[in-house]
């Protein structure tokens, strides 16, 4: 909804100076919890770096046109589904713990 800074702001008040921490704070004071959460980021992608490198390497050597490059080409884009749908499922999980413990 905000910039990156802004929702650290409004989850960790303490990390901006007084008069952003006061000005976001009253905006935002009717449904902003006070606790602070960190998500470390998982880095789906660089995890599965390696595999999408090699799956694009393999499609750059198909002949153009080709079933084969259909097939790798197919590869790679399931390969990039899978760290989309991480990903995803990593925000609703997250989103989902945050409203369930406030």
């Amino acid at each position: 909804m905000f910039g990156e800074s802004r929702s650290d702001s409004v989850l960790c008040p303490s990390k901006v100076n007084t008069n952003e921490q006061f000005c976001n704070f009253s905006i935002i004071a009717s449904w902003t919890p006070m606790k602070c959460t960190v998500v470390e980021n998982p880095r789906l992608l660089r995890r599965a770096e390696c595999r999408i490198e090699e799956a694009q390497r393999e499609v750059a050597r198909k002949q153009k046109g080709s079933n084969n490059r259909r097939k790798a080409v197919r590869k790679v884009a399931r390969l990039h589904a899978r760290v989309a749908d991480a990903r995803r499922d990593l925000n609703h999980q997250t989103s989902t713990s945050i409203i369930r413990d406030n």
